[in-house]
């Protein structure tokens, strides 16, 4: 490794995703979870996050990890934890998105009774 390459650290990494989340940096979470996601020794660890953003009702960056998540592992050959894994990845994924889309047309429909 070149002088100056450090290994990220998740002790910083993690608050500095929840923070992200909190400003909707989607961008700076997609680069992070992009530079991290080859080293299996941080799959546990953005599972858990995007879990905790998730429950915080930070769909977009949760969506961002599960989908970092599920990007990596099609690359690995999976065992049979990793496949529940990527089942469970899978259905939040669509769970988010489909909460997302009634919330769209929930608004929709308020934006239509306001606008008669």
């Amino acid at each position: 490794m070149p002088e100056g390459d450090h290994h990220p650290n998740m002790r910083r990494i993690e608050p500095f995703l929840f923070r992200c989340a909190e400003l909707d940096k989607l961008d700076a979470i997609r680069r992070v979870v992009g530079a991290i996601m080859d080293n299996l020794l941080y799959s546990p660890k953005l599972f858990e996050i995007a879990e905790e953003l998730l429950e915080r009702g930070r769909h977009a960056a949760a969506l961002l990890l599960y989908g970092g998540e599920l990007k990596r592992r099609s690359i690995n050959i999976p065992n049979v934890w990793q496949s529940v894994n990527i089942a469970y990845s899978r259905f939040k994924l669509e769970a988010i998105k489909t909460v997302i889309l009634v919330q769209l047309r929930f608004l929709k429909f308020l934006l239509s009774a306001l606008m008669k």
